[in-house]
């Protein structure tokens, strides 16, 4: 799960452009003020990136990282691909 989760932070840093030393595993969204759109954004990726599908409204702004990492693996997903 500590792949996905640096997966998923990796993310955060490459595509939305937030600061490397700002996102980890215990990283809210709320810190890292990532809106609606974001999230929406995320989950479109997160979905192609690990083949299992994400709901909206899946990913909430109070999630953390390894909280979504937790829900992926829930969903089926193994790593990244």
């Amino acid at each position: 799960m500590r792949e996905m989760t640096d997966e998923i932070a990796r993310i955060m840093v490459d595509v939305f452009g937030v600061p490397p030393g700002r996102v980890g595993a215990a990283t809210a969204f709320t810190e890292l003020e990532a809106d609606s759109l974001t999230l929406a954004e995320l989950t479109l990726l997160l979905e192609q990136r690990y083949g299992v599908p994400v709901a909206d409204g899946d990913l909430r702004p109070e999630h953390t990282v390894s909280d979504v990492a937790a829900l992926l693996r829930d969903k089926g997903a193994a790593g990244g691909r």
